[in-house]
């Protein structure tokens, strides 16, 4: 089952994928995926919540024990020598509303099966013409 999405993010092609594997790291960091799906769907987010899965599912899998997940946050944080990573600058640059579509894409891959054309996301203005 395809669970990555392709995202252009402030002009550049990213990927973002939470695999079903990973889901217990996922949650031992975050908590359960479906709760935040559910609350992110609802308009109660975080920028922070928003950052955070964007860093996670663009990131390096994770390995280990799970129960010791909430401690590669930090690390996740800190990645790129205290440079903002891509995704955080687009945030800055083009406020977080417009990537909450993206987490809940991210999401959705990771918990329920999407249709190929479900898994693209572009953060670029759509010109509907006059």
């Amino acid at each position: 089952m395809p669970t990555a999405i392709i995202a252009r993010v402030n002009g550049a092609d990213m990927t973002f994928c939470i695999h079903r594997e990973d889901l217990t790291h996922f949650e031992a960091r975050f908590g359960g995926a479906y709760a935040l799906y559910k609350r992110i769907a609802a308009g109660a987010w975080k920028t922070s919540d928003l950052l955070d899965i964007l860093r996670f599912a663009s990131g390096p899998r994770p390995t280990g024990d799970p129960m010791f997940a909430h401690l590669d946050t930090a690390i996740l944080k800190l990645r790129g020598g205290g440079k903002a990573c891509p995704i955080e600058s687009a945030l800055l640059a083009n406020g977080p509303a417009i990537y909450a579509p993206l987490v809940l894409q991210v999401l959705a891959a990771a918990l329920f099966q999407l249709k190929p054309n479900e898994l693209a996301f572009t953060d670029e203005v759509v010109d509907v013409g006059a």
